[in-house]
């Protein structure tokens, strides 16, 4: 089996989420969304990220939206973090 690098579309649908209340980063302010993400390149590809750029309230299971990657290179940060966005 030959693995590659592939270009995704960038869209997923939200599988699974919850609104985390405590402050577990510094920069990471409460109330923020954790999500688990489907690629829809493959039906069980998921990811596990932050959803941004949206209204708590709004965000359900099965909402379509846009995947992004955000680098951060600052102290306390992990580079190359996965985040995804509605906006």
């Amino acid at each position: 089996m030959d693995v590659v690098p592939e270009v995704l579309s960038g869209r997923g649908l939200v599988y699974a989420f919850t609104i985390n209340h405590s402050r577990w980063l510094p920069d990471m302010e409460p109330p923020y969304i954790v999500a688990e993400v489907e690629l829809v390149e493959q039906e069980g590809l998921r990811l596990m990220t932050n959803i941004v750029d949206c209204p708590l309230d709004e965000v359900r299971t099965g909402m379509a939206i846009p995947v992004v990657a955000l680098v951060s290179t600052g102290a306390g940060h992990f580079t190359g973090c996965m985040l995804v966005s509605t906006g």
